[in-house]
């Protein structure tokens, strides 16, 4: 059978995951227990960890594990997006349950394929508070962007919400 390893990336201890077969991955300046992994040592961005988060963990795999995987799938999530196993009802995830849902085996359908990406996750939505709070420059360019969603696209968030907080 095939081997999955799902890494679990968090910027905060998560009790809930911690028996889980995640291997659980800290980001961020917060204290971690032994249960987790840093990416603050080694070939490392860590220092850019403020602007690129859970990034910095990816990065400091592929530089210090990747070649020593012996997975045939490698997986990566976050605290709040997990890999979960289809076909469950998972209203009725609790902390207490949650690692009776989490994929622990990759699907045999997999096997035709060499990458698996999530379902879609909707950008638009942002809090309008938070939009004028972090890129108020950006809408007074364009302040249609307040009352129409299809102008949240991915990139006006990517520059309304990190790019100004970069450079200005």
């Amino acid at each position: 059978m095939a081997k999955l390893k799902i890494f679990c990336v968090t910027n905060k201890q998560v009790p809930a995951l911690e028996n889980s077969n995640f291997i659980l991955s800290g980001v961020g300046n917060n204290e971690f227990n032994n249960k987790y992994i840093k990416s603050n040592n080694k070939k490392n961005i860590f220092f850019k960890e403020q602007y690129y988060s859970e990034l910095t963990f990816h990065y400091w795999y592929w530089k210090n594990l990747l070649e020593e995987e012996d997975s045939d799938w490698i997986g990566f999530c976050q605290r709040r997006r997990l890999w979960l196993q289809s076909g469950k009802d998972i209203e009725k995830i609790d902390s207490k349950n949650i690692s009776s849902y989490i994929l622990k085996d990759p699907i045999e359908d997999w096997s035709s394929y060499e990458s698996i990406l999530c379902e879609p996750i909707k950008v638009s939505g942002v809090k309008k508070v938070k939009m004028i709070k972090r890129g108020w420059k950006n809408i007074l360019k364009n302040p249609k962007v307040l009352f129409d969603k299809n102008l949240e696209t991915i990139s006006f968030l990517f520059i309304n919400m990190l790019i100004d907080r970069l450079y200005f």
